[in-house]
């Protein structure tokens, strides 16, 4: 735990965010969702943007740098990767995944693409469909919703910033934790590039919002 926090646990203060791509790390997306939030912990997420990088080295950084906080005494309360499926082989998938779990880094992965996770706002997903797919879904969704008043037809943007706020309008948060939380109850084996749809980008997400009960008691007990 990095400095004085309050006792009482409400969100997490998110010291780095991290986008990974072609090497290289910079300030990107997530970080928004944080905002009016308690800050009690500290907590480290890298995310892949780009097929220039593999799973394999968006894990290998967080754990090096999980290791260096650790080293300085410093440790961070939680070490998050976040990647997708995408058009990687099926064995880099599933290594990336056994990699974070064998070093205590946590993976918010999704099968095939993040934009499952943006698609549950608006429905339950259980069967496959390409990445270009995802978008046109979401796209018509939001075309449909009585709040969506402009007269240029809304069209999906992969990494646009206003993505966050499209789903906070638009969409509906809690119905997408429901969805995806009943979307990964219906695997139980460790064939993780074979789970498609699956996404664990919810569980990243109640942990922002203090909701990770587990989380919670451990700050909490460190707190005392």
């Amino acid at each position: 735990m990095r400095g004085k926090a309050p006792r009482e646990v409400k969100g997490v203060l998110l010291e780095e965010f991290s986008s990974f791509a072609k090497g290289k790390r910079r300030n990107r997306i997530i970080s928004m969702r944080l905002s009016g939030l308690t800050m009690v912990s500290t907590c480290l997420i890298l995310k892949l943007v780009a097929e220039e990088s593999t799973q394999k080295q968006v894990v290998e950084e967080a754990v090096r740098l999980k290791s260096n906080a650790e080293k300085r005494k410093m440790p961070y309360d939680s070490v998050w990767a976040v990647f997708d499926r995408d058009s990687f082989p099926a064995n880099n998938f599933n290594s990336a995944i056994a990699k974070a779990e064998a070093h205590g880094v946590m993976s918010a992965w999704s099968n095939e693409a993040f934009e499952l996770w943006y698609l549950l706002h608006f429905e339950y997903r259980d069967t496959p469909m390409s990445r270009a797919d995802y978008g046109n879904a979401i796209a018509q969704h939001i075309n449909a919703s009585p709040l969506y008043t402009s007269k240029k037809k809304y069209s999906y943007v992969k990494n646009s910033k206003s993505l966050y706020d499209d789903m906070k309008r638009y969409g509906d948060l809690e119905h997408a934790i429901a969805n995806a939380t009943r979307l990964d109850g219906e695997y139980n084996d460790a064939r993780y590039a074979d789970h498609n749809p699956r996404t664990k980008v919810y569980l990243l997400v109640l942990q922002m919002l203090g909701r990770d009960e587990e989380f919670n008691q451990r700050i909490s007990e460190n707190l005392r």
